[in-house]
């Protein structure tokens, strides 16, 4: 970012200067996102925004080296040249112990993503967003080559995804488990979630066969498991469980349908969780409109806004 500062009587100079220079267009490595200018009694002060493609830094700078000298010979005037860094690199470096979500403005909003090894409950209705969330957090790990766990009663919408990833780790907890899959080493079967016990001893087991990777699990099943266990039995289990992820080295994000369960369960099990996120919708003319709000994150700084949620977008 340029930052020119001159006299109030050098207004006129530095504008005829600044409309000769740019009578001749830039190189395409260079993008100017504008010239903006402000004044006051001790004189005029613009800015202006350079971007320079990664693979042409050096000349990138040459060339603006060049177009400030025409600026040398106007008496009073400064020029201070400073380098900006994005929002997101920066933030990955002041927070550098963050699991990315999958989504750029949802790990914007945690300040670089989820705090590693955090227990996150995601509260959302059924909805294609939220699909779209977990998709985007499972791939993200596929993808960086992390060690990936999915626990669900219902993988059938990412099937496709699932059978061609040798990095996910399937626990599925469903009656026709073996007529979804076939059987392989990376593929747990259940036969529902009536035992919980059978949950925690086939995690158990996989534990043993992994790697040293960075980890990470989503559980898409704690509304099944509170319907049928109620509040007093899933928190007894999740109090188990969810330590027991930490010390393993994973990051979690768990799912619950806020919808199906009265207030009490619900917050039963919310304060297991260091972060909770909350998906809220309203109704409009045109359908409905969803947003993503951080309602917590124990002891991590984020950004309190709201985030929509556009399925063209995620």
């Amino acid at each position: 970012m340029f930052n020119v500062t001159a006299p109030l009587n050098k207004g006129v100079e530095v504008t005829k200067t600044f409309l000769k220079t740019v009578e001749t267009s830039p190189p395409p490595y260079l993008r100017s996102r504008g010239v903006y200018t402000t004044y006051s009694e001790e004189g005029y002060r613009w800015y202006n925004i350079v971007e320079i493609d990664d693979v042409h830094i050096h000349e990138g700078f040459t060339e603006l080296m060049k177009r400030t000298v025409p600026f040398d010979s106007i008496e009073g005037l400064k020029i201070n040249m400073e380098i900006l860094t994005p929002m997101r690199a920066a933030v990955e470096v002041v927070y550098p112990d963050r699991v990315t979500t999958g989504d750029k403005d949802l790990d914007d909003m945690l300040l670089g993503g989820i705090p590693e090894k955090y227990a996150v409950l995601l509260a959302s209705p059924p909805c294609d967003e939220r699909d779209l969330l977990v998709k985007k957090f499972l791939e993200a790990g596929m993808k960086n080559d992390e060690v990936v766990f999915y626990i669900t009663i219902d993988p059938g919408k990412d099937r496709a995804l699932i059978e061609k990833i040798s990095n996910l780790y399937l626990i599925i907890c469903n009656p026709q488990a073996d007529k979804i899959f076939k059987d392989s080493p990376h593929v747990c079967k259940l036969k529902g979630i009536e035992n919980l016990n059978d949950i925690s001893i086939a995690l158990t087991t996989a534990f043993r066969k992994l790697t040293k990777k960075p980890r990470r699990i989503c559980i898409e099943i704690i509304s099944d498991v509170l319907l049928h266990h109620h509040a007093v039995k899933t928190r007894k289990w999740l109090t188990t469980l969810i330590p027991d992820l930490r010390l393993n080295g994973f990051t979690t994000l768990a799912i619950v349908d806020p919808g199906m369960h009265t207030q009490q369960e619900v917050r039963a099990i919310t304060d297991l969780f260091e972060g909770e996120m909350t998906i809220t919708e309203r109704k409009t003319k045109k359908g409905f409109e969803r947003s993503l709000i951080i309602k917590k994150m124990h002891a991590q700084r984020y950004l309190e806004d709201e985030l929509p949620l556009k399925k063209g977008t995620l």
